[in-house]
């Protein structure tokens, strides 16, 4: 137990009599009963409430099928079933909560982290925890007091505290009691959910065919991972929505007037529910702190700054048919790329309140990592700017100590290897890229840490910028790999980096002195005695490949090519190596060839 930090001195009185708020199990960041005991994590009002007996009578459970049914209904924890932890020393190391989420309820009276294990005895499927004390009340007075991140951002009448169907907010704390020797997982990434998405699909609809509308994808993708039977957790890594004001549902298409604060969430939140039939666990990329809407194909000086016409199947011309002011760009807190704490804040409060976070299973342990916010665009894809902060790296420092003979898996947005567009699988996957010039052809290693200057042959396109080579070194379980001659990986290695925002398939090795990419086309090499480094193509938009380019110069983006969004399945064997990395195209939408075309230029 620990006193919650808030942001007044005081603590405002509540006249509701609820006197609890589950923070863990959330929807985003779900229990997982391990060796019979489910980790919880709980507000209170009085530090003198934190013990068994009132945890007991305070917290019930169900099958996840009756979620919505009277709480009181449920389940009962017996009090000797339950046990106060330390927060400070069990859990706090290891992960990182989000601060806004202890103020909004310590301002309401919510003063004590208390985290707990609980014994669940049941047969396996998916349950959700619950508490009879109306706790979504709660979330919904915290919602209804976000001030405004600007003054003349839109807000949505209710300010978020109804669901998109109108009925009332409803908080939920799903876990999984399974026997399963080790869990499969479904890595989905990149779906960018948003209800502009809508609009544009409906005024297609009779002119265009082929549009790719990501919400519908994303649907796709957690039917499959849930129809999938080697699949026992979905993971989430990033950009689960394109940013954070939604479209009204109008006719007009205002990007200042017609999108309101948070509405994209509570369109996320929706499509979750609506087909959550297996725990999901996700974690923030860089469109997740974006607060604003941005046009299809920004313009400055007559110079195309990028264009999402592809991720959408369409054409240039087609886009300028179904969206007004493609051109158009802004600066300032209303601007295209501003990214704020507050872009998260509802999503914190419903969705999943950590921002780094681990959980374990048996001899799996996760490890998830946030992008942090801040982004930095310089070439092509915007690099994490403020990742990994000095606290993400002692969280994973404590965790990879914890977690020695483990199996240990991490998951963020923001890939450690990734190339620039231009360059093939054809010199990827031999460890090195081409450095052809006028007089000679020859190529360049590919090289595992980043120097001082930005090369192409460190893969670095939209990686992040603090503390990237210590992380491999890390990830390695070498602080001197490569700077002696064995190039000695440790027994502490981690195995798989699950990572998205490249919208490119990828399996990366360090073999030796390099880099390779050692999945290549539909052949399996990659050696699980190394670590995996696994980019994953988006689930929302379309995905790209290239397999045998070479260079800017010599035109390597003309061998770029249009591919299904999809994801990946992920299996361990009984030994607890990896051996299934399999790709699962979403085959329900087709890559127009007029587009994949246009694409290639």
């Amino acid at each position: 137990m620990t006193e919650a930090t808030g942001a007044t001195g005081g603590t405002a009185s509540l006249s509701l009599t609820e006197s609890i708020i589950i923070l863990l199990p959330a929807l985003g960041c779900p229990g997982i009963v391990n060796d019979g005991q489910l980790a919880i994590l709980v507000l209170l009002k009085d530090p003198g409430l934190a013990n068994s007996d009132y945890l007991a009578d305070r917290l019930r459970y169900m099958p996840w099928d009756d979620r919505d049914s009277d709480p009181e209904d449920g389940a009962r924890l017996a009090a000797q079933d339950i046990s106060i932890g330390n927060f400070p020393t069990d859990f706090e190391p290891f992960s990182h909560v989000s601060p806004t989420v202890l103020t909004a309820h310590y301002n309401m009276g919510f003063t004590q982290v208390v985290y707990a294990s609980c014994k669940i005895q049941e047969a396996e499927g998916l349950y959700s925890l619950a508490t009879p004390y109306h706790e979504s009340a709660i979330a919904c007075r915290a919602i209804q007091g976000l001030p405004r991140p600007y003054d003349d951002c839109p807000m949505m009448p209710d300010r978020g505290i109804n669901q998109l169907d109108g009925t009332p907010l409803k908080l939920y704390h799903p876990f999984l009691v399974t026997q399963a020797s080790s869990l499969g997982m479904a890595h989905i990434t990149d779906i960018h959910v948003d209800c502009r998405w809508e609009l544009l699909d409906a005024r297609a609809k009779g002119k265009i065919k082929g549009f790719n509308n990501y919400n519908t994808r994303f649907v796709e993708s957690l039917q499959a991972a849930n129809d999938d039977g080697r699949v026992h957790i979905i993971v989430i890594t990033g950009d689960l929505v394109d940013y954070n004001r939604g479209h009204n549902g109008g006719q007009s298409n205002d990007l200042f007037t017609d999108y309101e604060y948070n509405r994209n969430w509570l369109l996320f939140h929706k499509l979750l529910i609506e087909n959550y039939r297996k725990p999901v666990f996700t974690v923030l990329g860089n469109h997740d702190y974006r607060l604003n809407p941005y046009s299809p194909m920004p313009r400055i000086l007559n110079i195309e700054l990028y264009s999402i016409s592809y991720d959408m199947n369409l054409l240039r011309s087609e886009v300028e048919q179904i969206h007004e002011n493609v051109h158009d760009i802004e600066t300032g807190k209303d601007g295209n790329l501003y990214t704020t704490y507050e872009s998260v804040t509802w999503y914190s409060l419903v969705i999943n309140p950590l921002f780094d976070y681990s959980f374990s299973y048996k001899d799996q342990a996760f490890l998830m990592l946030d992008w942090n916010k801040e982004e930095d665009i310089e070439d092509n894809l915007p690099w994490a700017d403020e990742a990994l902060s000095d606290k993400q790296q002692q969280v994973l420092g404590r965790w990879l100590e914890a977690s020695r003979g483990k199996v240990k898996i991490v998951g963020m947005h923001a890939p450690v290897y990734n190339p620039f567009p231009e360059i093939g699988n054809d010199f990827l996957k031999d460890g090195v890229i081409d450095d052809s010039s006028i007089w000679t052809t020859k190529t360049m290693p590919i090289k595992i840490f980043k120097g001082w200057t930005d090369n192409r042959n460190e893969l670095a396109d939209g990686t992040f910028r603090e503390g990237r080579n210590e992380f491999i070194r890390q990830v390695l379980d070498n602080p001197s790999y490569a700077e002696d001659a064995s190039h000695v990986v440790g027994p502490n290695m981690v195995q798989l980096i699950l990572t998205g925002h490249a919208h490119r398939n990828g399996i990366y090795q360090v073999v030796g002195d390099r880099v390779k990419l050692t999945q290549f086309r539909d052949q399996d090499s990659w050696d699980p005695g190394l670590p995996i480094f696994v980019n994953t193509v988006s689930a929302g938009p379309l995905g790209f490949d290239n397999e045998s380019g070479r260079s800017v110069q010599s035109g390597g983006l003309g061998h770029r090519y249009l591919v299904r969004p999809g994801f990946r399945v992920i299996l361990l064997d009984q030994s607890g190596k990896v051996s299934t990395l399999e790709r699962v195209q979403l085959d329900k939408v087709t890559v127009r060839a007029t587009v994949n075309a246009e694409f290639k230029g």
